[in-house]
């Protein structure tokens, strides 16, 4: 079993004490300061829409800030929360069409945390279980027929970031208010995404429902990307409620988002949002129900959330579907994902040492009907890596086993579970596709500092 090192505890002063971090960056946010930069992101969405060039310069935009705030500060706080950031807004740029490539998203934040660690000095604490991780999945590159580099980095920037990322978050020590700020950063663009989607929606010429994903309602693109982006808000809104004490007003208003987000999440008509939800909460939960006043929190922001979804949101969505919606819930069927993994286990079998490279696994697909991508990066990692794959999926499923063991409160490991329960489901339905899971799984590795007087 892999552990996190004891050096955890000992990287640069300048990263450990909470008492040393910049006021600007600690502090909580108020109510104000909250709605104000949801309403902003709203905005921004908008504009990314309605222009490319806009949408353009914001992307290079968010990344120059990045490389900007690294020179300056003293701290990589910021930069944190702007990779958190970095995570929600992928897929405005994504739905809008902006200048920068596809994998953007996930190579902004691996290079503003590597320019992080070597600044700061930390790659000598860092856990370096996740190189060999990365590194044993680059032998399969040399068995492409020929060198595609689209389809290297389609596959391997998942696995590349979730390395970075844990590297980095293994000498973090993160604080309450850090940590709500981080969720805010990510809440922010995600809730831009969940306009994107309304406006489609309610400005569509010709809408129409079948039982199957709906491009539209998902702010047209694509529908297993937004519900899971979705659904990722509605999880850390309702964190963020049952872990606020002091501020009755900013706990509702975000109960009131995760209820949105995760209608919204359901509108798309992709699944995968919600059951990832549903499962990193219910992960979690066993350890904030520890917790005295999270446990009270926790049931009756969860009650009241359940009711309000079970007898007015969904039949009201239901019936604004003629009952589409509710048939796509009680098709149980996972839309070929398990041919895909017996497609992706006979190219393992078939080759078993260094798979079939980088994408090719698509044509192991073909000979099962369906012609397309792998679905899940545990059975990917056997069929395109092969044994290679199978050493760095061990490595993987150790270092979130490993968090398990740890020593820590319940409200610590509260979060801990949470944020790698919701990354692994992602990765089990979705690969890699987005920054998300690889930030997320990353970000579960960090030491949470949870003091009862902090705001």
């Amino acid at each position: 079993m892999i552990r996190h090192r004891p050096a955890i505890r000992s990287y640069p002063s300048r990263f450990t004490s909470v008492a040393e971090q910049q006021a600007a960056v600690e502090s909580s946010l108020s109510w104000v300061q909250i709605i104000a930069f949801l309403v902003f992101n709203v905005l921004l969405a908008y504009l990314s829409r309605q222009s490319n060039l806009f949408s353009s310069a914001y992307g290079w935009g968010v990344l120059l800030l990045g490389i900007f705030w690294l020179m300056r500060d003293k701290q990589p706080v910021r930069v944190m929360y702007l990779c958190a950031y970095l995570v929600g807004v992928e897929l405005v740029w994504r739905a809008t069409g902006a200048g920068v490539f596809y994998e953007f998203g996930k190579y902004a934040i691996a290079f503003l945390l590597i320019l992080a660690i070597l600044k700061f000095k930390l790659l000598h604490a860092a856990n370096k279980w996740p190189v060999l991780y990365f590194v044993l999945l680059l032998p399969s590159i040399f068995l492409l027929p020929s060198f595609d580099r689209q389809m290297i980095s389609f596959f391997l920037s998942g696995p590349f970031l979730l390395a970075v990322s844990v590297m980095f978050f293994s000498t973090a020590k993160i604080s309450l208010g850090q940590l709500k700020r981080m969720i805010v950063a990510v809440l922010g663009p995600t809730v831009g995404i969940a306009f994107l989607a309304l406006f489609t929606t309610f400005t569509a010429a010709d809408l129409t429902f079948s039982t199957q994903s709906n491009f539209t309602t998902s702010g047209g693109f694509g529908p297993v990307q937004v519900s899971l982006q979705l659904g990722l808000g509605a999880l850390l809104a309702f964190y963020y409620a049952i872990l606020e004490k002091k501020n009755g007003l900013i706990a509702v208003t975000m109960l009131i988002l995760a209820i949105w987000l995760i209608s919204q999440s359901v509108f798309t008509f992709s699944r995968s949002g919600l059951y990832n939800t549903v499962g990193a909460l219910l992960a979690g939960s066993f350890f904030l129900f520890r917790e005295p006043r999270q446990r009270i929190a926790l049931i009756l922001g969860g009650a009241l959330s359940l009711a309000l979804f079970v007898w007015v949101i969904f039949p009201a969505l239901d019936d604004f579907t003629d009952g589409r919606l509710g048939l796509r819930y009680q098709d149980t069927r996972t839309t070929g994902r398990d041919v895909l993994i017996r497609a992706d286990w006979q190219a393992f079998i078939e080759n078993p040492v260094f798979g079939v490279g980088p994408g090719e696994s698509r044509f192991y697909h073909g000979r099962f009907g369906i012609f397309t991508s792998s679905h899940t990066e545990y059975t990917r990692l056997l069929s395109e890596h092969g044994s290679l794959g199978l050493v760095s999926l061990l490595i993987l499923l150790s270092m979130a086993a490993s968090r398990a063991l740890r020593k820590m409160t319940s409200a610590q490991k509260g979060i801990v579970i949470l944020l790698t329960a919701w990354a692994m489901l992602y990765m089990l339905n979705t690969t890699m596709r987005t920054a998300a899971p690889g930030f997320l799984f990353g970000l579960a590795g960090a030491t949470f500092l949870f003091d009862e007087n902090e705001e």
